[in-house]
């Protein structure tokens, strides 16, 4: 009975900390790629870029695959893809001129001028960080559960024996 118990808890330790290596992973990788952007935001060259949505469907599924085509100032033309659904281009034509109209539109891109593949879409009031933030909780919660799993002592102790007095 012993052995089995054992097995059993080397199991959920290597999932814990499967778990936790994850969750540091996804924390890690958001911060990095925040820095990142936040970096292209304050050093990068301004230009405008077209945006289309470059995505094959068949059917009657809406699909949506960002495509961004600028030039730099050097005249390379560039096309990126930035990681975003289609909401938050949605959400920066209706704030520039009150509705919701075409995505394929021009928009404003930030690029580093020695490596212009490094390049980010502009959006009002900087929407793109929204799913940076998202990633960053869901990674706050993996790396969470994987630390509460890989405690040897519980979290949370509730001592209700003085209750009545």
């Amino acid at each position: 009975m012993e052995a089995s118990g054992a097995e059993s808890s080397k199991k959920k330790s290597k999932w814990s900390i499967l778990v936790l290596l994850i969750g540091t992973f996804i924390l890690f990788g958001t911060c990095l790629a925040t820095v990142f952007g936040i970096y292209i935001d304050m050093a990068g060259r301004e230009t405008k870029g077209m945006l289309v949505n470059d995505s094959n469907c068949d059917g009657n599924r809406t699909c949506w695959t960002a495509r961004i085509n600028f030039n730099t100032d050097s005249g390379e033309e560039i096309a990126i893809y930035p990681n975003l659904d289609q909401w938050p281009f949605t959400f920066d034509r209706y704030i520039e001129s009150g509705t919701f109209s075409s995505p394929a539109r021009i928009v404003n891109v930030k690029y580093l001028e020695n490596s212009p593949m490094f390049a980010k879409v502009n959006l009002a009031y900087h929407i793109e960080y929204v799913n940076r933030l998202t990633w960053f909780f869901w990674g706050l919660v993996v790396t969470f559960i994987g630390w509460v799993i890989n405690r040897n002592k519980p979290l949370l102790v509730l001592d209700l024996s003085k209750r009545n007095k």
